[in-house]
This record gives C-alpha cells, structure tokens and sequence, in this order.
C-alpha cells in the first residue's frame, strides 16, 4: 500500500511538470519575431515601378516551398535598388517576407 502511494505521488509529479514545461512553450509568433527574416530568389519580368521608387511590381516564377507563380508588388527600401530598371526587363532578385504581409526588395539585377 505504501508503495503505490509514493508511486502515485511520483505519476502527479511528473504530470504536474509536463504542464508545466507545456505552459512555458513560447508562441509560434514569438519564435517567428525572434528569428532573422528568411530570404528567397527569384525570376520575374517587371510590370511597374511606382513614382515614388519605393515599391515594384514583379510577375514571377513560382517560389518553391513558399509561393505560386503571380504577379505582386515589393516594397523597396533603398530606391537605388531600382536604378536602370524599366517596365519589361526580365529580372532575377532577392526578397524576405516581413510581418503584416509586405514583401521587401533585398537585391535585383537584369538577367
């Protein structure tokens, strides 16, 4: 009888520290915060640059493991990334998805 108390009193124990290391887990959006953003490339043909330099519009090629085929806009942070760019050209670039949805510009060139 005694025995089946402490091995009772063991099972609750490690119960109660399975939920406790389960209540400490942090939140998959924690964890996406804390890691640098992921960066993808890509080909595309671009369909326009806006006035303003700080965004263009890409159709690209599928994006594999992240994205279908698709035509969409960049955000662009560094306006000279766009220097020598016209509607038209075919281009191969860098992106990285950011928080709320935007897609930011990290290099291009003309292929």
């Amino acid at each position: 009888m005694r025995m089946s108390k402490i091995r009772l009193a063991l099972l609750l124990a490690a119960l109660g520290l399975g939920v406790v290391a389960c209540g400490s887990e942090a939140p998959p959006a924690a964890e996406a915060q804390a890691q640098p953003s992921r960066r993808y490339d890509a080909r595309g043909e671009v369909r326009a640059i806006a006035d303003d330099q700080r965004s263009i519009t890409i159709h690209h090629q599928a994006v594999p493991d992240y994205m279908p085929e698709m035509t969409m806009p960049f955000s662009v942070e560094d306006a000279s990334l766009l220097e020598g760019l016209a509607v038209g050209d075919q281009v191969r670039f860098t992106f990285s998805p950011e928080p709320g949805g935007r897609h930011v510009l990290r290099s291009i060139s003309k292929i």
